[in-house]
């Protein structure tokens, strides 16, 4: 797909919290009940509190139109896609592909593995089993994901 997307990121500031914290439930609420039952909102307020301060959030925007969150840490040797966020009206239309494959390219050319943890319940996980991305760990409730370089 390409840049035929016309994608752009731009960091997320302290004024998208709102946008951020609906995109969370938008894009988690299905997740996290197929996996531990009802959505509990102060539960999942409390999270999404504690990590928005914390993270490196960057709004993706494709032509013009802000669809897409990501928040992305980049350590000495590996990055780490954190949470990776496309709204459900957005969904299915390659952009979530193709920034990934974005973020791998980028971390090949710096000699760095890419690394992700996914939910047992979240379908993404075979999207990025086709981008490369193998499982190499799993806790209680995830699985440990990573790509190497080239």
């Amino acid at each position: 797909m390409g840049d035929a997307l016309d994608i752009r990121f731009e960091l997320a500031s302290e004024d998208a919290r709102s946008y951020f914290h609906a995109l969370n439930r938008a894009c988690y609420e299905a997740v996290i009940e197929r996996q531990f039952g009802p959505w509990d909102e102060d539960h999942q307020n409390g999270v999404f509190e504690i990590k928005w301060p914390t993270q490196n959030f960057r709004k993706i925007y494709v032509k013009d139109m802000l669809v897409w969150g990501v928040w992305i840490d980049d350590a000495p040797d590996f990055v780490q896609l954190r949470e990776i966020q496309i709204h459900p009206d957005h969904q299915g239309r390659g952009i979530g592909k193709e920034v990934i494959r974005r973020e791998l390219a980028d971390a090949h050319v710096q000699g760095k593995r890419v690394r992700l943890r996914v939910l047992f319940q979240n379908h993404a996980r075979r999207l990025h089993e086709r981008l490369g991305l193998a499982v190499v760990d799993r806790n209680d409730h995830q699985s440990v994901m990573e790509c190497p370089p080239p």
